[in-house]
């Protein structure tokens, strides 16, 4: 477990006051330092998705986000060509609340956390092995 949360924490301090541009640049640099060791270990802390939900705000906050560039780093330190995918919802009045992350090889899905559909929307831009989506948000009516 602390293995784990270790990678998680290393994740938090490579995001904070950077852009994920900025972030996953430095993932690329220096994925060991990030990555889990091996592939029992990596399957083993994404398999505690729930655990560090709860133990992590930041987390809870951005589960896909730091799962994705937690399998992104251990992809990337396997010398494995991947692109991480971002989308984020919109509406027209204001940004919306949802956003997601996933990776891809040449377009074809690798990793997305279980029960998270690949969100449609239209590709942006793609740069640097990032790929940025948008799609319109889907808005739930409130109840009165």
């Amino acid at each position: 477990m602390i293995a784990g949360w270790h990678r998680l924490r290393a994740i938090e301090y490579v995001l904070k006051g950077k852009t994920l541009s900025e972030a996953a640049e430095e993932i690329r640099r220096n994925p060991r330092l990030y990555a889990a060791t091996s592939q029992s270990e990596n399957d083993w802390i994404l398999g505690r998705r729930q655990l560090w939900l709860r133990l992590s705000r930041s987390v809870s906050q951005q589960p896909c986000l730091y799962m994705t560039l937690l399998q992104y780093a251990f992809l990337t330190s396997k010398n494995e060509c991947v692109e991480l995918n971002v989308c984020v919802s919109v509406d027209r009045r204001e940004l919306g609340q949802g956003g997601h992350c996933w990776i891809t090889r040449n377009g074809d899905l690798v990793h997305e956390l279980p029960g998270d559909g690949v969100p449609r929307g239209e590709l942006i831009a793609e740069k640097d092995g990032l790929r940025f989506w948008v799609r319109e948000a889907i808005r739930v009516p409130r109840r009165s």
